[in-house]
């Protein structure tokens, strides 16, 4: 269900006011005014354990909302070695390279999320 969501834009201050449905939409968009990524932090449930990383831009729901994406871009399956994506393809913002293999965007998502890759294939924790 879609309501009001209201935001300070930290690149220019802009007092954004946006309808949106989290469920669905996730916690990123662009802001109005200046066209930067704008995360809708106020709808947070998770206030106490904010990760976000400010050199990265990114915080754990909005990886998770990448790996969501992900699974719209196909793979290129060879006869040997990994599986890779053919075509560069943007993920909230953020563009990967053609070539770039299953296993390495795998790691940079391991690297990138609290709780591993093991979470977002299978719900389990990083040891």
């Amino acid at each position: 269900m879609k309501e009001m969501i209201y935001e300070l834009c930290p690149h220019c201050n802009a007092e954004v006011s946006v309808l949106w449905d989290m469920a669905s939409q996730g916690y990123l968009t662009r802001c109005p005014s200046c066209g930067k990524r704008l995360l809708l932090c106020s709808e947070c449930v998770n206030r106490d354990g904010c990760d976000y990383d400010q050199e990265s831009g990114l915080c754990r729901r909005v990886v998770e909302a990448m790996w969501k994406e992900l699974s719209d871009i196909p793979l290129e399956v060879p006869d040997a070695g990994d599986e890779f994506f053919a075509e560069s393809f943007t993920l909230q913002g953020i563009t990967f390279p053609a070539g770039i293999t299953r296993t390495e965007l795998w790691h940079w998502f391991d690297d990138r999320h609290p709780k591993g890759v093991a979470y977002l294939l299978y719900g389990l924790r990083k040891e």
